[in-house]
């Protein structure tokens, strides 16, 4: 740092060398040379100045700063100590001044260490002046001493502020120093950064204008891609203009085929592309090539050097690739496809051209599922032109089939139905036939015929009545179509009504009553009907019903139908589908009831299944009066969504009603319990658990039959009403004909057999049930239930119905049987508690008789009190009472085979013993 500040400071020496130099000779010049003589030390004297300003002038052009600078410290403390040895010492004011200007010079040159021993030189040669001075020596004049002590604190203090000063000075020089070397660093940085500023954006230039350029191509193609409707004309336009634009050896499209297994060129560029389109090319996804990893992976994939790729699928069309990059083609995040570029150079493709053909795969994916989508569409719209022709000319065929209309037209006016004299072709020229078609259909035609006087029909009048008809057709098919609608308004209308009925809280009876009739009514329907099933399938009851006012034939609730060989119903309950016939009277599967059919009049029956949880459960039966009248499919849709919310209201109103029905067999149950616990007296526990169990399995009534000890026969105990009304009359019929034996009654039989319960619907035969049963009883519907107690059937629990259409399902027969396990137990205690009362009755009566016989020691006493009370415990009229030897006989006549001899005993009664005393 000092050394560039020397340099610094170079030319200031140059500038005060020369400036003693010059004086040097000039003051010579001047002032002694004229006179050498008698200026000889001051010749010398300058002389020496000059020679060594001279000196310091040679070291500072050599470079030698420092050396210089002390020659000129030197010579600026030797000139003030010779001027004042030999000029006047400290009184010289030259002394003073050379001095002072060697302190200021030397902070310029040196460190603070040599300026700092400068000063001592300095403050040396004033000392040494001064003591010259006061010594007298040679031209030297004393000064006083207070002068020398403050030229001495004069020296020491311009030495300590000029140290201050110069050091702020170097520090300063030194910031400075350090400050231009960090900006010439900062400003070679600069220009480095601004050299590589400038490659950059020449470098981003280019590749702007790429990029430019490669999205120009991207748009262009975009354009294309969309304005094409054509699928194959877009994939071939785009593989073209994809290579042409972004100079690439060849561009092909993939698409998968149908079960994705494969991926099928469909379009390319090249002409190797070309050979490999004309042998149907085609890669497996997800394992051949770097496109099946892209159709495969969903994934863009680059092989910049193929010959180190190992995915690379080396294909002999293509020897000039040398990178290859497969884009996936994805609509909706499915793979539709791959585009395939490829090139003749290694490391072709860049990230931004990954980025630039990954927006134009996508744009061309969208552009292909949009070709597919219209070419759907346009094959969807003619396949609906098709199929709405196809269905106006079906509509057209029922509605002709049923109302044909024919107008005519004479001098009488427009008359309906056919006329008294059809229009008959004459003449060609004066006869006009036009047919009425709408969407080439033909609806109906009109003929016009003019007599022979008339002028014959010109083109221009046949090409009116053309347009007429045409427009004609036009109306007629609006007119069917405002009926339609009208009528499917009224059907959804009917529908709503319906969908309400089914929302509303009401009974089952109630809800299909409603729906019955509002079906009737809506549909204009000669009968309307629900039929529900019993649980085996085998038969229905028609819950439902409702029909014209003069409807003949119309069947009462309550009405049954066997399921069994009725093949419409059946088929029914087979494919869970609407059954239509059609003309029923002469319809093949309507043999098995064409008789009950016949006189209601109908023509045509639509049966319905109602389906709960993918089981046909019943159905609704619509009858048709009308022969024209048909169905089509929106009807059939209708009667579809009218049968789901039936069905569904009805399992909601049976999972309610089951829900209610648990909690009165719950309440039921308990109750039973408890009469059943309340007493032992077994008539009135049975008289009140009929009553209530018949109640609880919503029965008519409940009889109980209990089994006669030790033989099989059936002893009738109780019967109740679920009402509680007492029939004393019911009752003793009930007694005369229910105590029958068991095998007498097959049906009850069987349950005690089985000890499983039986249920008996309408008809009930007198195979199972004794007639003189069916003559009392009436029943519809019997559920026998059998009494079990310790694995012994002790009886059998009877359930009837009294009304038709009525059956006792899963439900009732499970609640019966814990009712009878119940009533089971409460007979056995009660038969228990009776049996243990007899027996310590009779242990009783064996004790007092103990006793009193015990109570003498005669035995004629003895003999006699035990024949008096056994005679009054039995209640017997006399008693006799023998004890017999070994060859006694009894009072029959016959040996007992006993020994001893014979003692004999009797009692009588009160009025005997009176008449005989012993």
């Amino acid at each position: 740092m000092m050394n560039r500040s020397l340099s610094n400071v170079r030319l200031p020496l140059y500038f005060v060398n020369a400036a003693v130099l010059l004086t040097a000779i000039v003051v010579m010049a001047v002032f002694y040379l004229p006179e050498p003589a008698r200026f000889p030390r001051e010749l010398v004297l300058s002389s020496g100045f000059a020679i060594v300003a001279l000196l310091a002038i040679f070291l500072t052009r050599r470079g030698r700063t420092r050396a210089a600078a002390a020659v000129y410290l030197l010579l600026m403390l030797g000139g003030a100590a010779v001027l004042g040895y030999a000029f006047h010492g400290l009184r010289n004011p030259s002394v003073l001044g050379l001095l002072f200007i060697a302190l200021p010079f030397a902070g310029l040159y040196f460190d603070r260490r040599e300026n700092f021993l400068l000063v001592v030189l300095v403050n040396l040669v004033v000392a040494g002046l001064y003591f010259g001075g006061v010594n007298g020596m040679a031209g030297m004049e004393p000064i006083d001493l207070d002068d020398f002590i403050i030229m001495l604190m004069v020296f020491f203090g311009t030495g300590a502020v000029l140290d201050f000063t110069i050091t702020r000075f170097r520090t300063a020089l030194a910031l400075s120093e350090e400050s231009e070397t960090r900006l010439a660093a900062q400003n070679t940085e600069l220009t480095r950064v601004q050299s590589e500023l400038e490659q950059r954006v020449e470098e981003r230039t280019q590749a702007v204008a790429k990029r430019v350029a490669q999205l120009e191509a991207s748009a262009e193609v975009a354009r294309e891609a969309a304005s094409i409707r054509d699928l194959q004309l877009l994939l071939d336009r785009v593989v073209n203009l994809i290579s042409d634009r972004f100079d690439y050896y060849h561009t092909g499209i993939f698409l998968l085929d149908e079960p994705r297994e494969y991926a099928v060129l469909q379009a390319a560029s090249s002409e190797g592309g070309q050979r490999m389109l004309a042998r149907g090319h085609r890669l497996l996804v997800g394992k051949v090539g770097v496109v099946g990893f892209a159709a495969g992976m969903g994934q863009s994939r680059i092989a910049q050097d193929v010959g180190a790729d190992v995915i690379f699928y080396d294909n002999p069309d293509m020897p000039e690739t040398r990178s290859e990059l497969a884009l996936p083609l994805r609509v909706r995040a499915e793979i539709i496809g791959v585009l395939d570029v490829q090139s003749q150079q290694r490391n072709a493709f860049t990230a931004e051209d990954l980025q630039i053909l990954e927006i134009l795969a996508d744009q061309i994916a969208l552009a292909i599922e949009n070709a597919r989508v219209l070419e759907n569409s346009r094959r969807a719209l003619e396949e609906l032109q098709v199929i709405y022709g196809q269905r106006v000319a079906q509509a057209w065929r029922r509605r002709l089939e049923t109302e044909a209309p024919e107008f005519h037209y004479d001098r009488m006016g427009v008359g309906i139905g056919r006329s008294s004299q059809p229009v008959e072709a004459g003449d060609a020229e004066r006869f006009l036939s036009q047919p009425i078609i709408f969407r080439n259909q033909v609806i109906g035609a009109l003929e016009l015929n003019r007599e022979d006087d008339e002028p014959p029909f010109t083109s221009e009048e046949r090409s009116l009545v053309a347009e007429i008809m045409e427009q004609t057709g036009l109306a007629l098919e609006n007119a069917r179509l405002v009926d339609q609608i009208r009528l499917r308004s009224d059907q959804i209308q009917l529908l709503q009504e319906i969908t309400a009925m089914a929302a509303s809280l009401r009974s089952e009876e109630e809800l299909l009553q409603d729906v019955c009739a509002k079906l009737q009514a809506g549909l204009d329907l000669l009968h309307a009907g629900v039929i529900l099933f019993n649980d085996d399938r085998t038969l229905g009851v028609l819950v439902a019903t409702a029909s014209r006012p003069d409807a003949p034939g119309a069947d009462a609730v309550g009405a049954t139908l066997p399921l069994v060989g009725n093949e419409p119903t059946q088929e029914v309950m087979r494919s869970l589908q609407t059954v239509v016939l059609y003309d029923v009277l002469n319809h093949p599967q309507a043999a098995a009831f064409r008789d009950v059919m016949e006189p209601r009049g109908t023509h045509t029956l639509a049966i319905i299944p109602l389906i709960t949880r993918g089981e046909v459960i019943g159905t609704i039966g619509l009858d048709v009066a009308e022969a024209t009248r048909r169905f089509d499919d929106e009807d059939l849709n209708l009667f579809n969504q009218v049968s789901a919310q039936i069905a569904q209201a009805l399992d909601s109103t049976r999972l309610f009603q089951a829900e209610q029905r648990g909690r009165q067999a719950a309440a039921a149950l308990l109750e039973i319990s408890q009469i059943a616990s309340s007493s032992l007296e077994l008539r009135q526990v049975l008289r009140e658990v009929t009553q209530r169990s018949a109640e609880a399995i919503d029965a008519s009534r409940c009889v109980v039959f209990l089994l006669k000890p030790g033989s099989q026969d059936l002893d009738p105990v109780m019967a109740q009403y679920a009402d509680g009304r007492i029939d004393e009359a019911f009752w003793q019929r009930f007694r005369q004909v229910g105590i029958q034996p068991l095998v007498a009654v097959p049906a009850l039989h069987s349950v005690v057999r089985t000890r499983q319960p039986l249920t008996l619907t309408t008809p009930i035969s007198a195979g199972q049930l004794p007639q003189a049963w069916l003559d009392v009883f009436r029943s519809q519907s019997v559920l026998a239930v059998p009494l079990l107690s310790q694995d012994e059937v002790i009886g059998i629990m009877v359930y009837d119905h009294t009304q038709r259409g009525q059956a006792f399902d899963s439900a009732q027969i499970e609640l019966s049987l814990t009712i009878a396990g119940q009533v089971a137990t409460t007979v056995s205690n009660v038969t228990l508690y009776e049996q243990t009362v007899r027996r310590a009755e009779r242990e009783r009566l064996v004790s007092e008789i103990t006793t009193k016989v015990r109570a003498s020691n005669d035995p004629r006493l003895i003999l006699q009190t035990a024949i008096e009370e056994l005679r009054s415990a039995l209640n017997a009229k006399d008693g006799n009472l023998l004890l017999r030897g070994p060859s006694a006989e009894t009072p029959n006549g016959k040996a007992n085979g006993a020994s001893g001899h014979t003692i004999r005993g009797r009692a009588r009664t009160g009025q005997d013993q009176e008449e005989q005393k012993p």
